[in-house]
């Protein structure tokens, strides 16, 4: 196999080669045969992308945290520190909203999200929320006074309880054996798509059984990980893909194939930007982001790897050790 300018790609005769995190990213597929440690190789090299926390990093730790919430939970979490009545600009400014809100990256209607929220998980028989009882939740966590003021109900402290122990969590700071990982890995597979990949509409429930199915855009494995590495230019990260031509590689990764070039990533010379179907946004691949693949080379009932995308990965072969 040949590179992009026409020179033999490296060999590789041992299973022992590692790329330092801390050097330029690089986009790297190891092929061969099966059992010569391809997927081992990704796994060595995911430990180079964790990092056990020796000091607190507060930013990164909050925003692990916070990933995973719901509006619905932050919001309870924003009481259950302040302890006191709020508005909803108050809500809306609080640290952990606006981490949350840095996460789902939205500029806009944030502050009927948190009043949708609020109101539909309002008690039936408040008396100063109107709003449609068919629309409201079963699980009532909030109230709001004559003057508008949103509390905590009381009542809701044993289903929030486990919020509860996340802020004792949260307000304690990174410990030093806080691990963090700065990686993903997924498997390719026929079925999966762009969708799952880059971005795509999902059916989503408010909160709560009785609500109605709703769809979001939401972004995929590696628009997630690309978002948390711009966020954190300080530390490199990284995209492990097993089986990679088990996939359909040109529909999955669509107009990203032009921008996980080295060259064109954020801050670099020829810096390329795509505007994504589903949300209309702008997006370009950090430069702190590298991409590790594996292939198995034998398997010829597998989608090829087209041109496009062998010229823009380093090629590594993994050919059998008779010692091991």
């Amino acid at each position: 196999m040949k590179s992009k300018q026409g020179k033999p790609m490296a060999k590789s005769r041992t299973t022992s080669m590692t790329v330092l995190p801390n050097a330029s990213a690089v986009n790297l597929i190891f092929y061969g045969t099966p059992g010569t440690g391809k997927t081992w190789q990704l796994q060595q090299l995911q430990q180079q992308y964790t990092e056990q926390l020796a000091q607190q990093d507060h930013d990164t730790f909050l925003t692990e945290k916070i990933r995973e919430l719901s509006w619905r939970e932050v919001i309870c979490l924003v009481f259950l520190e302040e302890k006191r009545l709020l508005r909803v600009p108050e809500i809306l400014n609080h640290p952990l909203m606006r981490c949350k809100v840095q996460l789902t990256n939205r500029k806009e209607n944030i502050s009927q999200t948190i009043w949708g929220t609020l109101m539909r998980h309002s008690a039936l028989d408040s008396s100063t929320v109107k709003y449609n009882p068919d629309k409201r939740s079963s699980l009532a966590l909030f109230d709001k006074d004559e003057a508008g003021l949103w509390f905590l109900l009381p009542s809701a402290k044993d289903d929030i309880a486990h919020l509860a122990k996340l802020l004792k969590i949260i307000e304690r700071g990174a410990q030093a054996a806080e691990v963090i990982q700065r990686y993903s890995f997924v498997t390719f597979h026929q079925s999966y798509s762009y969708e799952d990949f880059v971005e795509g509409l999902r059916p989503v429930l408010d909160d709560d059984e009785n609500s109605q199915i709703r769809y979001e855009i939401r972004r995929g494995i590696f628009l997630e990980l690309c978002e948390r590495a711009r966020l954190d230019p300080a530390h490199p990260y990284a995209l492990f893909i097993d089986e990679i031509n088990r996939g359909n590689v040109s529909k999955i990764f669509g107009e990203l194939i032009s921008l996980i070039e080295l060259d064109k990533r954020q801050g670099r010379t020829n810096i390329l930007e795509a505007v994504l179907p589903y949300s209309h946004s702008k997006f370009s691949v950090p430069a702190n982001v590298s991409i590790y693949a594996s292939m198995n080379a034998a398997d010829r009932s597998l989608s090829p790897i087209d041109i496009a995308l062998r010229r823009r990965f380093q090629f590594v072969e993994m050919q059998p050790d008779y010692e091991l």
